[in-house]
């Protein structure tokens, strides 16, 4: 089940390229579109919210995930799916950075890891390039 929603979701990339690809779809009307439908087919929900505070942190970690998808939007621009994928896929690196620097205390296993994603993506992103690419 984790491997075909993982697959289902790599797709997300290649479907926002396309989609943006086309004449007349900009970033901005993808990702309007985007969120619409969303809040449309959970506004049926909105009645069983238990309290204010609900409501206002489920509007805060909403938006950050729209400027996380217009930001992928964007970068699409620029750069190939698989390599927006890729990069993407660091938030792992960077989860794992902030929780070692919160609690102070950095695992040299999460270090190798983390150095082992960084490399990875430099080898995706230069492509046999001596510079890196915007986006």
């Amino acid at each position: 089940v984790i491997l075909l929603l993982c697959m289902i979701w790599a797709t997300n990339f290649a479907v926002i390229k396309e989609i943006t690809a086309q004449p007349g779809v900009t970033f901005q009307l993808y990702a309007v579109s985007r969120f619409t439908v969303a809040a449309a087919v959970l506004l049926p929900e909105l009645r069983t919210i238990s309290s204010p505070q609900v409501m206002v942190r489920s509007i805060e970690l909403g938006s950050w995930v729209a400027f996380g998808y217009i930001g992928q939007a964007i970068g699409l621009m620029t750069t190939t799916a698989s390599k927006s994928c890729f990069i993407c896929c660091l938030n792992v690196v960077f989860v794992s950075f902030v929780v070692g620097l919160t609690k102070r205390k950095l695992d040299p296993q999460t270090l190798i890891a983390a150095c082992l994603a960084v490399f990875g993506v430099a080898f995706l992103e230069l492509n046999g390039s001596q510079q890196f690419v915007i986006g």
